[in-house]
């Protein structure tokens, strides 16, 4: 049986945790994330403080929380690009890559203000979702390309999978350290010509 409708009230709920996530981010880009306060936020979303903390336990949750929705992109964009048999291993790659830095250049200063607070949060980088979904599609697609024969066997695909996500958040930090944007897009397109030379079968 389908699942039932939800209620008045988890609606309701529901509609207030995005409205206070939204005016957090909103806010995390005009004025960036440590002169933001939790007051500034629930005056923005017009709820009290104590509301905010029924949703969010800190205003670092709100970084976790935008990961996560990350990661449930980076899961979309894998469906679809793995429903793509007639493309070669190389080729979907790349369209995973695109799809989700199209995503990162569209909204330079939160990614910025996620990038530099997550690199004070070791702990929290390491165990990011969408850190980690990220370099498990990347291993499914290396795996679906042994399988084609497009892959060299004897390539450590975890090893790579790791290697590609370390080029891949590290030219997200570069570009958001940059004193002016540039084509991230381009600049992943030419990494990942020189590493896919060491993966062709």
């Amino acid at each position: 049986m389908p699942d039932p409708l939800p209620s008045l009230r988890e609606r309701k709920k529901a509609a207030t945790k995005e409205r206070i996530y939204f005016e957090a981010l909103g806010l995390f880009r005009r004025r960036g994330f440590s002169k933001t306060t939790i007051e500034d936020i629930a005056e923005a979303a017009g709820v009290s403080k104590g509301t905010f903390f029924n949703y969010f336990p800190t205003k670092e949750a709100l970084l976790q929380h935008l990961s996560e929705r990350q990661a449930q992109a980076t899961a979309a964009q894998l469906q679809i690009v793995l429903l793509q048999p007639e493309s070669t291993t190389r080729q979907r790659l790349e369209r995973l890559l695109l799809a989700l830095t199209a995503t990162v250049e569209a909204d330079r200063e939160l990614t910025r203000v996620a990038v530099f607070e997550f690199l004070k949060a070791p702990a929290a980088l390491a165990a990011n979702p969408y850190r980690n979904l990220f370099r498990q599609a990347v291993g499914a697609l290396l795996a679906e390309g042994q399988r084609r024969g497009e892959v060299a066997h004897d390539l450590d695909r975890d090893l790579l999978s790791s290697a590609v996500t370390g080029v891949y958040f590290q030219q997200i930090f570069e570009w958001c350290a940059a004193p002016a944007p540039y084509s991230l897009s381009a600049r992943l397109g030419q990494l990942l010509d020189i590493l896919w030379r060491g993966v062709e079968r």
